[in-house]
């Protein structure tokens, strides 16, 4: 440990003075060794910090988008039943029930042949053909709104500003996409599990709206930010786990 030693001229002894170093190793020790409540707040803290001040800016600039990774916390964009429905076709479930793609287009098909004819086909070549399931993580990356193609995972600003503020972004997948008569692009999306494109929140969502699109999904990494905010809520009062 590096010391500089000075002279105490009112006491005449030799004092200690450890270096910024010293002080940043014991910090650290304390963080990531010392099995104290204070430690984990530290830790939680510092995770934070780092996430936020640092990881995100540099992965932001990287992937050319303010918007660099989500988390799936809704069941919007997947292709499972648990005791419900799915598309509003009633599906009685015992317990997780995944759809494959035949038993997911014969449920939920008709609405995109109808209202956009994009076939069982078209479906098979888009990405995330499969759904995508709460607890999934995307890494996303900006594209330029001309090679956004229908079919993506579009991240966006909701038509309705309510909307956004109590739930933030939305992750759907782009089933139409135009441009207007001052040559702006503007797209629709709809969520897989979703019975309908909805009119309040993404039917006509402008391109100074959209975020980033999906570029790579992390499996079940999300699952440890839908704890951490439901623990959040718990302790806070606005409901529970």
């Amino acid at each position: 440990m590096d010391k500089k030693k000075v002279r105490d001229s009112k006491n005449y002894k030799l004092v200690e003075l450890k270096s910024p170093l010293s002080y940043f190793k014991k910090f650290w020790l304390y963080i990531w060794y010392d099995d104290s409540i204070g430690s984990y707040i530290a830790n939680f803290a510092f995770a934070y910090v780092f996430i936020k001040f640092l990881l995100f800016p540099v992965l932001g600039l990287l992937l050319g988008t303010s918007f660099p990774i989500v988390a799936i916390v809704t069941g919007s964009m997947e292709h499972k039943v648990v005791q419900g429905s799915i598309c509003n076709n009633k599906i009685i479930a015992s317990g997780v029930t995944s759809l494959d793609e035949d038993e997911w287009w014969d449920h939920c098909g008709n609405y995109y042949v109808d209202n956009f004819n994009l076939t069982q086909d078209d479906f098979k070549n888009f990405e995330y053909s499969n759904g995508l399931d709460i607890g999934d993580v995307l890494i996303l990356k900006g594209s330029e709104p001309e090679n956004i193609e229908i079919g993506e995972v579009l991240i966006f600003i909701p038509q309705d500003r309510n909307f956004y503020l109590t739930k933030g972004p939305v992750i759907h997948r782009v089933v139409n996409k135009w441009k207007d008569e001052d040559g702006k692009f503007h797209f629709q999306t709809k969520g897989d599990h979703n019975s309908k494109s909805f009119e309040n929140f993404e039917n006509d969502i402008i391109e100074d709206n959209v975020l980033a699109v999906s570029a790579v999904r992390i499996p079940y990494l999300g699952y440890v930010k839908i704890v951490l905010t439901n623990v959040i809520f718990f302790v806070s009062g606005y409901g529970g786990i």
